[in-house]
């Protein structure tokens, strides 16, 4: 008598295709991004930390803190490195210290109109109050015209995961 081997019986249970319900196929997808999420973290720091060490090993100026250095390598190779400051001015008093420049000197006003940009921005808010059901008529021309000038595309969503909190 030719009893079934163990592989035999096994075999048509490994080449059966698994059906997950919609919650674990959910739970899948959560793990596989949260692994993904961990691993380009752990890239980024590690980049980051590499690209430290390796402006740390050449020799820059020390005197120049912004712009571009070329560093030669071996066989004709070389390193470029673009050196960055961040500049940020201080909404809350900006104001007051252009009002100052403008003051300065005949040459205030033209200064100030050139030192500091202003970027149109549009309020969401106040967009969106144009657009209700209950906008005049005048808040709708006024979203009809600002909608000619205005581009909507949809962003990268973002994730993040909660973790309870503690009793």
């Amino acid at each position: 008598m030719n009893m079934p081997t163990a592989a035999a019986l096994v075999a048509p249970v490994w080449n059966m295709p698994v059906t997950l319900t919609p919650e674990q196929k959910r739970e899948q997808e959560l793990g596989k991004w949260l692994a993904a999420k961990a691993a380009l973290d752990a890239a980024k720091a590690a980049e980051i930390k590499a690209r430290k060490a390796v402006i740390a090993a050449f020799p820059l100026p020390a005197d120049k803190k912004e712009g571009t250095v070329n560093v030669p390598l071996n066989n004709g190779y070389s390193l470029k490195v673009v050196l960055k400051q961040n500049y940020n001015i201080d909404q809350d008093n900006v104001d007051a210290a252009l009002d100052a420049i403008e003051q300065s000197g005949p040459d205030g006003k033209f200064i100030v109109d050139r030192l500091v940009k202003f970027k149109g921005e549009l309020s969401i808010s106040e967009y969106r109050l144009l657009a209700d059901e209950n906008a005049t008529a005048e808040q709708k021309a006024i979203k009809k015209l600002i909608d000619g000038v205005l581009t909507i595309t949809d962003g990268t969503p973002t994730l993040e995961l909660k973790e309870p909190k503690g009793k």
